[in-house]
């Protein structure tokens, strides 16, 4: 009896070991799905490992492509700036150069003495006086007029004598003072003032016939109207000056002067 219970203890062991041992043993289709289940989510995480390298990557060549890119064009900005600056000291120093050469020429000097005269000058002119009302009355010709002077004296002031004549056309004739006189004629004397190319003038008759002075208490009491006239002169051609004046009495004046330095004379 016992042993019948023992062979059937045993047989029994035996069938529940059997039936263990399926159990125990791995199933290997799970097994494999999991292997393949955990490379495929091993593969995409590769690729995106893989993909975020390449785009940093890019970005990085990008980023040092615009690196370079700006340091070139800085240096090419710099290039550029340093040549203008080195442009302008160079035109600056010409223009000093030119200046210099300029100031330090006897050519120039001698060309700008020509042009504008300065110091002491005597002056001689010849002129006509086209507007004097007797002419229009058909008492006189058209007076010629004859100056001398002298110019730039002291600080530009100068002096300025001027004869005036016209013939009768007609016989004697009574002129604006109220005598009967046989010819036009007046005599003035005035200051002249020059500045650069410009010279003017202003005169009064004071000793001539019907001058000022003279005219003035005369047995006939015929008081002189002491001729007088302001004008105006232009240096146009290396002391050649051209010049008008005007007066009441005798209307305009028209005048040429040559203007001759004096140098060391005065």
């Amino acid at each position: 009896m016992k042993y019948i219970f023992s062979t059937m203890l045993m047989v029994m062991s035996v069938l529940a070991f059997g039936q263990e041992v399926p159990t125990n043993t791995p199933d290997t289709s799970a097994v494999e799905s999991t292997e393949a289940a955990a490379i495929e989510s091993t593969e995409p995480n590769i690729e995106s490992t893989e993909s975020t390298e390449s785009t940093e990557s890019a970005e990085s060549a990008e980023s040092a492509e615009s690196v370079e890119e700006s340091a070139t064009e800085t240096a090419e900005d710099e290039g550029a700036l340093e040549t203008l600056q080195k442009a302008l000291v160079e035109e600056e120093q010409t223009v000093a150069e030119d200046s210099d050469s300029e100031e330090d020429s006897p050519d120039a000097d001698i060309e700008d003495s020509e042009d504008l005269v300065s110091g002491p000058s005597l002056v001689i002119g010849l002129g006509v006086l086209p507007t004097h009302s007797d002419i229009g009355k058909g008492n006189i010709s058209t007076p010629l007029r004859f100056s001398i002077g002298a110019d730039d004296l002291f600080s530009g002031f100068g002096l300025i004598a001027l004869y005036e004549r016209g013939s009768a056309v007609n016989g004697p004739y009574v002129d604006n003072d109220g005598g009967l006189v046989d010819n036009y004629a007046r005599f003035t004397l005035g200051p002249t003032y020059r500045f650069n190319k410009f010279r003017v003038s202003a005169a009064i008759d004071l000793f001539g016939p019907k001058g000022f002075f003279l005219a003035s208490g005369a047995d006939d009491g015929i008081v002189g109207s002491g001729r007088k006239f302001i004008g105006v002169s232009y240096d146009v051609f290396k002391g050649f000056y051209v010049g008008v004046d005007f007066s009441a009495y005798a209307g305009i004046g028209v005048m040429l002067n040559y203007s001759i330095p004096l140098g060391g004379v005065l």
